[in-house]
């Protein structure tokens, strides 16, 4: 082997090895599962108490309607065990896991029961759930790896603290998100001219389906319909580039964090902003963490009458 290539492959390899046994705050994970765990708790609240009506056997459809209305690779605990009494101790068991999941005690086993009875639910009944649905299960899987449990848990208040934990899978999540934005800009471009032509803002929230209230008004300022559209291209584009630079990361997290601001107080696109506001808790840093406990330490000092907090009475 030429000797000459030995010194890059050693570099390459080192970095290789520093990328994958490197370590983040462990806040930074918990934080997603905290605010994850909120999500899903406030998402099956929609339903779960009419769980009966909508996955037992006495509800809108029976099982074998449900499996021959499902796709060949679509799996249910519910397609064979449907009786009311089976779909109300797995919606109670679902609760009990998202409180666990969300308090960090046995967080793993909690993930991986949520994650199958969230498939179970999702396909049981398809015609129910949705796109903000389907992002909770690919959640579930992904985060898999995490340790979500190293701070702010049960776990950590009984095991003791890590305050490190692998940064590998953090790190992957990144990556699919700048991954994500981008891919959802290239579909967006190939669905018919209204992005490039500017006129997708306006037509979206002028559909009775999708608004929350009238924005007819908006036909009458094009204009503002498209720069609203080519923002909504830029704040997708512009997190798989600039994320990764210190001096634009927080600037890049508040675009995409504003659209999706947006998006839920203007569109009845239900949880899809708030399951993405969950999946973009893993961006932050932790000197993120820092500075907002400066600030709020700031903050309290003002409200005590600047009376520093270890000085109050």
């Amino acid at each position: 082997m030429n000797t000459a290539v030995l010194p890059w492959l050693k570099t390459a390899y080192q970095r290789y090895e520093s990328w994958l046994l490197a370590t983040v705050d462990a806040r930074i994970p918990a934080f997603f599962r905290i605010v994850f765990g909120i999500v899903m708790f406030m998402n099956v609240a929609l339903w779960f108490t009419h769980s009966t009506a909508y996955f037992s056997g006495e509800g809108y459809y029976t099982s074998a309607e449900a499996l021959a209305a499902s796709s060949p690779l679509s799996l249910s605990l519910f397609y064979h065990w449907d009786s009311p009494l089976v779909i109300n101790l797995a919606v109670a068991l679902t609760v009990l896991c998202i409180v666990c999941y969300t308090l960090g005690f046995g967080t793993r086993i909690a993930q991986i029961l949520l994650l199958i009875l969230m498939v179970s639910f999702h396909n049981r009944d398809r015609a129910l759930f949705h796109s903000g649905d389907l992002m909770i299960r690919i959640l579930l899987l992904v985060t898999l790896p995490l340790v979500l449990d190293g701070v702010w848990s049960l776990r950590a208040k009984w095991r003791g603290v890590i305050a490190q934990v692998p940064a590998w899978p953090v790190r992957l999540m990144r990556l699919q998100l700048a991954f994500l934005y981008l891919v959802t800009v290239t579909g967006k471009l190939t669905v018919g001219d209204q992005w490039l032509g500017g006129t997708f803002t306006i037509k979206a929230l002028g559909s009775i389906d999708r608004g929350f209230f009238s924005w007819d008004w908006l036909a009458a300022y094009p204009l503002l319909g498209a720069l609203m559209t080519y923002w909504v291209l830029f704040g997708d584009v512009q997190f798989a580039f600039l994320y990764w630079f210190p001096k634009t990361r927080r600037f890049s997290l508040l675009i995409v964090a504003f659209f999706h601001l947006m998006v839920m107080l203007t569109m009845s696109v239900v949880y899809f902003s708030e399951i993405m506001f969950a999946a973009l808790t893993l961006a932050l840093h932790a000197e993120d963490f820092d500075d907002f406990a400066r600030w709020w330490g700031r903050v309290r000092e003002k409200v005590r009458g600047g009376v520093p907090r270890f000085q109050a009475r």
